[in-house]
């Protein structure tokens, strides 16, 4: 199939370790009624004979890809990326399509104009029995869920009673809906239920929930990602449905919406009293640290803590020769983003602002007639930013801020409301422009696999004001999505490397100590004092060959 000749659709596959399922899954793509598609498969690092079964299958249709591990957001996204087609239909590789479902999504898309199309689902076990009984649970639960839908008139207000839905693999979507709004983000749990979300605040018109017309079977088979930790699951979808609730309801409700945080952290304290615990040996340390009698034992032992503790290096060599010295007494390594794994090019740095700002005041003069100079949008951008860090730091948190706030009160300055497409232009633009500011660091990857190869948990860590969602585009953009296990960002809870908090909140959240931790960052007081005064491991990578320059 030429480029020229790009198929209507492209059915995106992303797999992991379904060597029971995934034939079925590619046979009910394959049988479809209509043929216009194509199958982009991405193996998502199957251990399992997964891919064995998929080379065995030799139609035109498919394209297949291989990539490390980096979760299902990742997976689907490079599929996204590599897809042809003007719509995009998703199945994850342990579920099955009905045989007209693409026949009928084409057709009520065009027909009706929309850009969001997900149907009823049929339940299926491990061995594709149907389960229909009325009384099993998951099946109440639907039924409740479609019953909210049909007597909701709003899409949005049905979804935060329950995500119906239901996975990733019952979206059919434009493709030009990705591009107003953005990928999948790396949720574990609740990423189809974000993107959902995130679609219907941009549109609900543009929405249809087939509710009456199954045409995905659904698996069941109790290694389904969400039923790993239901826990978890349901933190995530905690905090996703309140914020959506606030943006449904009005900020109004958020006194109401933080009590109840308050009461159900309380509860979580009480059942699991990790992060009381956490907290406490922490302050103790502290205490501990800044004694006088740990002031004299620190003074006489210097260089035996150096030794074992921290060190700094200055180029790559030695910082393979510094990881390979702590690693067997570690579970994780942390990697500051900016300066460590990424080199800054200070020219172009100084110019961001200026260039981002430059472009959006052309996208504001071409689409909406205004006419705004590109140095007062600087200017706009620089006093919401200190406005907002400011209100962060009388709130108690630390002088941090989130990117996309900022954003959201630029546009809310200039055009006068909150124009979600504006912000999503916005955000695209900065990311671009971030993507072309920064190169990955010469023989860094190599250590990364060395890393690995040792069964250790890479994580990354950063304190720009850029979001979490906006930094995995970034790392998405430079092929490090399949490295991060996970990233902590200041911009998601206020919380700085220079005071400690993010580290803390590291470790509340891996539920680790800190001398598991091996950090490796660049500066002398946030990546370096501060997380070896908590107890870290900690490597200074300063290359004196780089010149610095912090963009935020």
């Amino acid at each position: 199939m030429t480029e020229t000749n790009r198929p209507e659709i492209s059915v995106v596959m992303p797999a992991y370790n379904h060597e029971k399922y995934v034939a079925d899954a590619i046979e009910s793509v394959l049988l479809q009624t209509f043929n216009d598609f194509e199958l982009v498969i991405v193996n998502d690092g199957s251990t399992d004979a997964t891919e064995d079964v998929i080379k065995q299958y030799k139609d035109p249709r498919i394209r297949y890809y291989y990539q490390e591990n980096g979760g299902s957001h990742d997976a689907i996204n490079k599929g996204i990326s590599l897809s042809r087609g003007d719509y995009v239909a998703i199945i994850n590789s342990d579920d099955v399509f009905y045989s007209n479902r693409l026949e009928v999504l084409l057709h009520t898309a065009k027909a009706e104009g929309l850009d969001f199309v997900v149907t009823a689902v049929t339940l299926i076990d491990a061995d594709s029995n149907v389960i229909s009984d009325p009384a099993h649970s998951w099946v109440k639960w639907y039924e409740k869920l479609k019953n909210t839908y049909r007597n909701n008139n709003s899409s949005l207000r049905a979804i935060l009673v329950g995500n119906y839905t239901i996975s990733t693999s019952n979206f059919f979507i434009r493709r030009t809906l990705f591009d107003e709004i953005g990928k999948l983000i790396n949720l574990r749990y609740v990423l189809d239920y974000e993107f959902a979300i995130r679609a219907l605040k941009r549109d609900e018109e543009k929405f249809r929930f087939l509710v009456d017309n199954e045409l995905l079977f659904y698996r069941m088979h109790g290694k389904n990602t969400i039923l790993s930790d239901t826990l978890s699951a349901h933190v995530e979808a905690y905090e996703l449905v309140t914020e959506a609730i606030r943006h449904v309801l009005g900020e109004e409700i958020s006194p109401f919406l933080d009590h109840l945080k308050e009461i159900t952290y309380g509860i979580k304290a009480q059942r699991v009293g990790y992060e009381d615990y956490a907290a406490q040996l922490l302050d103790e340390r502290y205490i501990i640290r800044n004694s006088f009698s740990h002031r004299l034992g620190k003074f006489l032992t210097l260089r035996s803590l150096k030794e074992k503790k921290c060190m700094t290096v200055k180029d790559m060599q030695s910082l393979q020769v510094g990881i390979e010295s702590f690693i067997a007494d570690v579970d994780i390594v942390s990697f500051d983003l900016y300066d460590t794994v990424f080199d800054r090019h200070t020219e172009k740095h100084q110019r961001i602002k200026s260039t981002v700002s430059e472009q959006i005041s052309k996208h504001l003069r071409n689409t909406c007639g205004i006419d705004v100079a590109a140095a007062e949008i600087t200017n706009i951008r620089d006093n919401i930013e200190l406005s907002h860090r400011q209100s962060s730091l009388d709130s108690g948190a630390d002088y941090e801020c989130s990117y996309r706030g900022i954003v959201q009160d630029i546009s809310r300055q200039i055009l006068g409301r909150l124009d979600e497409r504006l912000v999503n232009k916005i955000i695209n633009i900065e990311i671009m422009a971030e993507n072309e500011a920064i190169t990955v660091k010469d023989g860094i990857l190599p250590l990364f696999k060395y890393i690995r190869s040792k069964d250790k948990k890479i994580i990354a860590v950063s304190d720009t004001c850029l979001d979490k969602d906006i930094l995995w585009e970034i790392l998405g953009l430079k092929s490090l999505t399949g490295v991060f296990k996970c990233l902590y960002v200041s911009a998601e809870k206020s919380l700085g490397k220079i005071s400690g908090n993010l580290f803390k909140h590291v470790l509340f959240s891996e539920k680790i100590l800190p001398e598991e931790v091996l950090h490796i960052g660049n500066h002398k007081i946030a990546d370096y004092k501060v997380p070896v005064k908590l107890g870290f491991k900690v490597i200074r990578f300063y290359d004196s060959k780089q010149q610095h320059t912090k963009a935020y």
